[in-house]
């Protein structure tokens, strides 16, 4: 798949977004609660990531468009 991403768009809660955790790259729904930030994977295989206060963290960019090849 291609992913088209926007630094412009504005994270926000339920978003698709392109994070940078600890440096490391990963695409997780984004998740804003009361106890800080959860990356959320699409993949139920995989448990959801509660992002450390301090850790490195920043969203990239926001998912606009999802590009699936046939």
């Amino acid at each position: 798949d291609i992913l088209v991403v926007d630094r412009a768009v504005e994270p926000a809660d339920g978003r698709i977004g392109i994070a940078v955790l600890d440096g490391e790259l990963t695409v997780k729904r984004l998740r804003y609660a009361g106890d800080g930030v959860h990356l959320l994977p699409a993949n139920p295989a995989y448990r959801p990531v509660r992002v450390p206060p301090e850790a490195a963290f920043e969203v990239f960019g926001v998912v606009t468009y999802v590009i699936h090849k046939a």
